[in-house]
């Protein structure tokens, strides 16, 4: 690779901002993820019968936990996520699917050991939903001056929550 190529690491970092939340979701904007990235989902099986127990702060802290696992594998590198509440779903470049994996891999056991709540996790890289015709794009929005939010586009996210939430459909 010629020194002057950008990372793939580095993806989501050089990803233009956008200024205001009409221009981030203009999905006209939004640019294709590379093919070697994966698209991470991590999920509490069952959340609502959880939450409606009363189980609420339980069900939010095992979700920021996965966001602070994946987040935390190498801060110098920004990575798109968005909290859904009962988990999160990421893109990662293909150096952090190993450590993602293992890093969800103790959530699940902070899930389970520490709130009795099941996390599903799983993993699809974009080449294969790519293959699929499923595009997943990514745009960003600058919410300050240290602070960006993903802004996601494209079949692809929702193919991949499909594919690890029922596998069998």
């Amino acid at each position: 690779m010629p020194t002057n190529s950008p990372r793939s690491v580095d993806f989501y970092r050089n990803l233009p901002s956008r200024a205001s939340f009409a221009e981030a979701t203009d999905t006209s904007t939004h640019v294709d993820l590379p093919g070697d990235w994966w698209i991470i989902v991590a999920d509490i099986a069952g959340s609502t019968k959880a939450i409606e127990s009363g189980s609420y702060k339980a069900v939010n802290t095992v979700g920021v936990a996965c966001i602070a696992a994946v987040s935390n594998i190498d801060r110098s590198v920004d990575l798109p996520f968005v909290f859904g509440g009962d988990g999160a779903t990421f893109a990662v470049p293909d150096e952090f699917q190993v450590p993602a994996a293992a890093a969800l891999r103790a959530s699940q056991r902070l899930s389970r050991e520490g709130f009795g709540l099941p996390l599903r996790v799983g993993m699809v890289q974009v080449r294969d939903l790519n293959v699929g015709g499923f595009r997943t794009r990514v745009g960003k929005l600058q919410l300050s001056s240290h602070v960006t939010q993903p802004v996601f586009s494209g079949r692809g996210w929702e193919e991949a929550e499909r594919r690890i939430k029922n596998p069998d459909r």
